[in-house]
């Protein structure tokens, strides 16, 4: 039998960098160095593990195994469903985290996962073949005890059994079920050790000098100091997570606050982004009056245009019937003028003969010197009425000149118009089709704001959820604390009680980040309704500057309707003159009837 040479090691365990809370402050953490040790000194061959849980203990035996290059071969034996006592801390997760760790840390180690039970496991084994059995499964006497019978005939003669959870501490208020099989064992077999510390660790050896040797080569005082400088350091980071968890706990209520305070800016964004609302639907409503109010216009040009239209073709027939009526004036006056030289021609064949009768007849000179007069007004008068058809005849040229030039203004006009008109309806057309995009952008921003209020709303439920949880954690650290004074010597109980305190502390951080999540997610609605209601601003402003360009646009039409009925007007006036003007006109008997419809 080799001598034992025993060494002193400061490993670096690669687990606790996935995995902290439950490899460094789980209840079997106090022996790890023990473990990584053993296994250094007493180099084991096969090492078969009945109970892994997160795997403090496994990773240990296998840390050394890599470190020193050993080809020892490792089994982890766990249904990792738990047992009465750590059912409740048991999900599917752990056995992913544990598989998690070995193909990480350990790949290249021969390293098994053996997920079964105990008895299932024991038919892959042969007797005496396990040089290190660890018995850490249910912690029930009769457990530990049918553990123990059946696995130790297939631990070699001169082979070690530990045992975990022997020390006397009290679970849920009692003795484990393995202390008290534990004290039963050690009369039977009397090459047994323990430690005390973190629930206690037991070694059964089944050979006598193997156990006087180890004895002698361990100075088990070394793992008690370690142990208690663990408990200080536990001591330390459990002081230091109290207050971070005071910390935390007055973070969470700034966060509470904070959260009040963006409620608040996002009660008064929904308020403002409201009026928002109602003020572009006022606009919208205006802006349907405007577009009646054009439509109307442009109806009332349209008539008005229909009725100028309509009206200068009467004025022009009007001229027509006055140039056709001036035309048989002229063929009267013309008539008139061959009846006067006529009588002209008679009036000097009768002067002729007043010649003749002048010699004859004296009385006759006073009545042809009558005639004579008579002759003469009769001849101015002819004349003043050739010299008012030359004017009428000007007049008519210019009144006519007027009426081409307004024709043609007219329908340059009446084209521009209808070119705007145009131009218009399209520009109204195309704001009505952006204002439909920007209504459906709003609808889908709207739709928006109510996914997130859903989600803000099953964040609060979770955050109450999450501050039960926290009071419930309160009371039990405070129960915890109650027990930590009443332990004189070591604080071997509080492994699992640092256990449940890094899940509170996890749990914690967890509802911090998403507090700071649920933060930023109350941000981002902020910032969406930021953005919400400076489109709307924009948008309202556009509104704004199309109302502005439509009231334009109809005062310029206003202008334009105001300025055709101006037009309209002077030209009815003209046409009223024209009308009053030849009917002064002195034409003699015979034309005015004629002018009258009257026949002589």
């Amino acid at each position: 039998m080799k001598e034992i040479k025993w060494n002193y090691h400061s490993p670096k365990f690669e687990c606790d960098t996935y995995n902290l809370e439950m490899m460094k402050y789980s209840p079997w953490s106090g022996h790890r160095l023990f473990a990584y040790d053993y296994i250094c000194s007493m180099k084991p061959d096969r090492i078969v593990e009945l109970g892994s849980y997160y795997g403090c203990s496994a990773f240990s035996f296998l840390q050394a195994l890599k470190d020193n290059n050993m080809q020892s071969a490792f089994w982890a034996v766990d249904t990792w469903e738990g047992d009465s006592f750590t059912e409740n801390d048991y999900t599917e997760n752990i056995y992913q985290a544990y598989r998690e760790i070995q193909n990480k840390c350990f790949e290249k180690q021969n390293a098994h996962m053996l997920r079964m039970t105990f008895d299932e496991a024991y038919e892959k084994f042969e007797d005496h073949t396990i040089d290190l059995l660890h018995i850490d499964g249910s912690h029930t006497y009769e457990d530990v005890k049918h553990d123990f019978l059946k696995w130790k005939d297939r631990v070699r003669q001169d082979g070690v059994i530990f045992f975990h959870d022997v020390g006397e501490d009290d679970l849920y208020g009692k003795k484990m079920g393995s202390h008290i099989f534990w004290e039963e064992l050690k009369k039977e077999y009397p090459n047994t050790l323990e430690f005390p510390f973190s629930f206690g660790l037991g070694i059964l050896f089944f050979d006598k000098d193997r156990f006087e040797d180890f004895k002698k080569a361990v100075d088990f005082n070394h793992y008690q100091r370690k142990a208690n400088m663990a408990a200080a350091e536990f001591k330390d980071t459990l002081r230091k997570d109290f207050f971070r968890l005071r910390d935390q706990e007055k973070y969470i209520e700034s966060l509470k606050e904070q959260e009040e305070i963006n409620q608040q800016h996002l009660h008064r964004y929904e308020a403002n982004t409201a009026q928002k609302d109602q003020y572009i639907l006022e606009l919208q409503g205006k802006i349907e009056e405007l577009n009646e109010t054009c439509k109307n216009l442009f109806s009332d040009m349209k008539k008005s245009s229909s009725q100028y239209e309509q009206d200068l073709k009467e004025y022009q027939k009007g001229v027509e019937e006055k140039e056709a009526y001036i035309g048989e004036l002229l063929e009267t006056i013309k008539k008139y003028t061959d009846t006067d030289s006529e009588k002209t021609a008679y009036i000097e064949e009768l002067c002729g003969t007043i010649e003749k009768y002048q010699r004859n007849t004296e009385g006759k000179d006073s009545y042809i010197e009558e005639l004579k007069k008579a002759l003469l007004d009769y001849q101015q008068n002819v004349q003043d009425k050739d010299t008012y058809i030359r004017s009428l005849e000007a007049e008519k040229k210019t009144l006519t000149e007027q009426c081409a030039e307004t024709y043609e203004t007219l329908q340059k006009n009446n084209t521009e118009y209808a070119r705007n008109i145009e131009l218009f309806q399209k520009d109204i057309a195309g704001k009505d089709s952006y204002i439909r995009e920007l209504q459906d952008t709003i609808l889908k921003y709207e739709e928006t704001v109510k996914g997130k209020d859903t989600y803000i709303k099953e964040n609060e439920q979770l955050i109450r959820k999450y501050e039960e949880t926290s009071a419930q954690k309160d009371e039990y650290i405070a129960s915890l604390n109650e027990t930590i004074e009443k332990y004189k010597s070591t604080v071997d109980g509080k492994d699992r009680y640092l256990k449940e305190l890094s899940e509170t502390i996890q749990k914690y951080e967890e509802t911090v980040k998403g507090k700071d999540a649920y933060i930023g997610e109350l941000s981002e609605t902020i910032q969406k309704y930021k953005d919400t209601v400076d489109g709307k601003d924009r948008y309202i402003s556009e509104l704004e500057k199309e109302q502005k360009d439509k009231e334009a646009l109809i005062s310029k039409l206003k202008e334009e309707l105001t300025d055709k009925e101006k037009l309209i007007s002077e030209l009815t006036g003209q046409n009223a003159v024209l009308e009053e003007t030849i009917a002064h006109i002195p034409l003699g008997k015979y034309v005015r009837k004629r002018m009258e419809g009257k026949s002589e």
